[in-house]
C-alpha cells in the first residue's frame, strides 16, 4: 500500500463520513485503520466500508474512553504490528480534504527521499458562521524549525510520515496532553528532514466545543513543555515559551479573530 490513514473515533459519525468521502485515490492503494474510542454506540465495519472506497479497512475498539493519545498509539501499535505501507497518514473525523492531497503529498515522498515528514497549509472552517481562514506556514526544512519554537507548522490531519520512522519513533509522546500532534512533529524533525506543500489540502473543521478550545490552557501548558523539551536553541525556547504564557491570559475569542483577520491581510497582500 501507498499509504494508510490513521483516524481517531468518538461519538461522531456524521464526521467519520465527511473525513472518509473526501479521501480520493486508487481503492488498492491505500487503507484506513480506524480507532474507536469507546463511543457510546460502538462503531461498525459495515459503516466505514459504507463511507469510503479504501480496500483495506481495519477498525479497532476499545472498550471504554482512555482519550485521543491512547487511541492514536493504539492505532499506531495495530498499523506497526500488522500491516505494512510506505507512508502514514492523519485525518481526523469532520476534517476533509481536496482531492489531490494524497496523490500529491505520495508522489512528494516517492521524488523526495530525504524528506521523512510532510505537511500542506489548510483551510479552518467554522460552519456556525460560514468564516473561513487560510493556515500558511514555512515550508522548507531550515524555516520549519525555526518557526516551530513559536507555532505548530504541522496541522495533524495534514501530516504524512514514513513507516520506516517506527524503528526510532513508534508512538505519539503520552507526557504532552492535548498537544501530542505538536511533539510527533517534533520528535520526527530531530530524527529527520521535514517540508510542508504550500497550498491548502485539507478544510480542518473549527470545533469550539473539541478539546483543542475546551482545554486551551492545559493545551497551551504541554506545548510550552514541547518547547522546552525539544527545542535546541536557548533563545528561541525562551522566546517561543514566552509567546504561549502571554497567550494564555487572551480570550479565545480574541485570537480567533486575529487569525481570521490576518489571513484577509494575507490574501490581499497576495493578490
Amino acid at each position: 500500500m501507498d499509504f494508510i490513514v490513521l483516524i481517531p473515533y468518538y461519538n461522531d459519525l456524521s464526521g467519520l463520513k465527511a473525513a472518509l468521502s473526501s479521501i480520493h485515490y486508487d481503492p488498492w492503494s491505500y487503507g484506513i485503520v480506524v480507532v474507536d474510542d469507546g463511543s457510546k454506540l460502538p462503531l461498525q465495519l459495515s459503516q466505514i466500508k459504507s463511507f469510503c472506497h479504501s480496500q483495506h479497512v481495519h477498525l479497532e475498539t476499545l472498550q471504554f474512553n482512555q482519550g485521543i493519545i491512547h487511541a492514536l498509539n493504539t492505532g499506531l501499535d495495530f498499523i506497526y504490528s500488522n500491516l505494512i505501507t510506505k507512508y502514514i497518514a492523519r485525518l481526523d473525523c469532520g476534517d476533509t480534504c481536496m482531492p489531490q492531497r494524497f496523490q500529491q503529498q505520495v508522489n512528494y515522498l516517492d521524488t523526495h527521499p530525504d524528506t521523512d515528514m510532510l505537511g500542506s497549509w489548510c483551510y479552518f472552517t467554522d460552519h456556525e458562521n460560514n468564516k473561513q481562514f487560510l493556515y500558511r506556514t514555512p515550508v522548507n526544512d531550515r524555516e520549519i524549525r525555526l518557526g516551530m519554537y513559536f507555532r505548530n507548522l504541522f496541522i495533524h490531519p495534514t501530516l504524512m510520515w514514513r513507516y520506516e520512522l517506527k524503528d526510532t519513533i513508534r508512538q505519539y509522546p503520552n507526557q504532552y496532553p492535548n498537544a501530542e500532534d505538536y511533539a510527533l512533529a517534533y520528535a520526527i524533525l530531530k530524527k529527520g528532514r521535514a517540508s510542508i506543500l504550500p497550498q491548502a489540502l485539507v478544510n480542518c473543521r473549527i470545533n469550539m466545543a473539541g478539546l483543542s478550545f475546551g482545554r486551551r490552557k492545559e493545551q497551551l501548558r504541554s506545548r510550552s513543555l514541547v518547547v522546552s523539551d525539544y527545542g535546541e536553541n536557548a533563545f528561541l525556547k525562551r522566546l517561543g515559551v514566552l509567546k504561549l504564557k502571554l497567550m494564555m491570559g487572551m480570550p479565545t475569542g480574541w485570537i480567533m479573530a486575529y487569525k481570521f483577520i490576518f489571513s484577509r491581510m494575507q490574501q490581499k497582500a497576495q493578490n
